[in-house]
């Protein structure tokens, strides 16, 4: 977690082929929790916040992404997600080989989010560590 000017970025490292094995990586859960706020999920695979009150969006964040650390260029009319900014070493998305959406629902009862990271980008045989998981 970095934290900015504007607010905080978040990303997570999976460091080696036995991290990303792990159960834990297979439905990444966060908690959510606010008042007067219905979350739901863009056409575009990102969440928008939409005030119960007045119906208007109050944020919106775009479609969480994943990538790992091969050189490469990502499909032509991907999105660029933010650099990393933990060390100059890791790759920007946008300079990955491998760059893929992680799939997002919203729990039922509003209190929960979770994400389904992309399995070739996470364990494939090609994969290069680390993978970095941005839930935006």
């Amino acid at each position: 977690m970095t934290a900015q000017e504007d607010g905080f970025t978040q990303l997570l490292v999976v460091r080696s082929a036995e991290a990303a094995h792990s159960p834990a990586l297979e439905e990444l859960r966060m908690k959510l929790e606010g008042e007067g706020v219905e979350l739901r999920k863009s056409a575009e695979g990102g969440l928008t916040a939409v005030d119960r009150g007045s119906g208007g969006a109050v944020f919106e964040a775009p479609k969480p992404m994943m990538w790992d650390s091969s050189p490469g260029t990502p499909p032509e009319g991907a999105a660029r997600t933010r650099a990393s900014e933990a060390s100059s070493q890791e790759p920007d998305a946008g300079e990955s080989g491998k760059l893929a959406p992680v799939a997002v629902e919203v729990g039922a009862d509003q209190d929960e989010l979770v994400l389904t990271p992309d399995e070739d980008v996470l364990k494939g045989e090609d994969t290069a560590y680390p993978v970095f998981i941005d839930p935006q």
